[in-house]
């Protein structure tokens, strides 16, 4: 079974590639550099909010790299390296043509428009972190944290459809909080465990079994990259110092629960 990822560079894109490398032979990955994590600031942000935002980065790279641990690809054979995966559309088309995978796997990447929307087989899905339809866009594990809901963090691995966010689910993983979690260590978790839910899911393709998808019934509110702003981030590391999962923990927050979709197989 042939599997094309199409990833960004970060550590958390890596690690899912390095994962399905080491499980499955005929994968090639396209690897799309992506901004560097964390820009810097500009001057008109307050020294509060600039200490927040490199706290905030710094933690995450650190984590990141404790719990993913992948700042190259274990496989370069089988993979390319592109600047933008939109101007360079054509040499993507000729790998997809030339590979022909059965599924495909993005993982931050730019946003995939036709005409190579319309080539990707059937079996072609997004690894988006966030929960949807609640958290669609970018930064889809920082928002529940913002919103009280760390509960709320989440991987959901959809179909790759024209609407952002919007395709048919195929599977959704919620990590368990832990006393003492701070933000990165949720969502670290929710890769980590994500992943290992990925590699049953292709596993379970391979050997024949057809996934039902889910078509999402709601709309949830689309985070573009200019909705964060840095003082977002006085909620987190002022206002609760990065104990959010204790006080849900501790029900000091008010809880509700998200609908949670695990993937079934068609029967035989």
């Amino acid at each position: 079974m042939n599997i094309l990822l199409i990833i960004g560079n970060h550590a958390r894109h890596l690690f899912l590639a390095n994962q399905i490398i080491s499980s499955f032979n005929n994968t090639f990955t396209i690897i799309e550099k992506r901004n560097p994590i964390g820009l810097r600031l500009k001057n008109k942000y307050s020294k509060r909010d600039k200490n927040n935002f490199l706290v905030h980065f710094t933690e995450r790279e650190k984590v990141e790299n404790k719990v993913l641990s992948s700042n190259s690809l274990i496989s370069k054979k089988n993979s390319v390296k592109i600047n933008s995966i939109q101007k360079e559309e054509k040499k993507v088309l000729e790998i997809l043509n030339h590979n022909k995978p059965k599924i495909v796997i993005t993982f931050g990447c730019g946003i995939i428009r036709d005409p190579l929307l319309s080539k990707l087989p059937k079996y072609s899905f997004n690894f988006h972190t966030g929960l949807l339809p609640y958290y669609r866009g970018t930064a889809g594990n920082f928002w529940p944290f913002y919103f009280l809901q760390p509960n709320f963090v989440g991987i959901t691995i959809h179909r790759i459809e024209k609407k952002l966010d919007a395709g048919s689910i195929l599977h959704q993983t919620v990590p368990k909080l832990f006393k003492n979690d701070g933000i990165h260590d949720v969502s670290c978790r929710a890769i980590y465990d994500g992943v290992n839910d990925l590699k049953i899911i292709l596993n379970k393709i391979s050997n024949g079994h057809r996934p039902i998808l889910v078509v999402q019934k709601k709309n949830g509110k689309i985070f573009s990259n200019n909705d964060f702003k840095p003082h977002h981030l006085r909620v987190v590391y002022e206002l609760f110092d990065n104990n959010i999962v204790n006080c849900f923990l501790n029900n000091s927050l008010q809880k509700n629960t998200p609908q949670i979709i695990s993937v079934q197989y068609e029967k035989n």
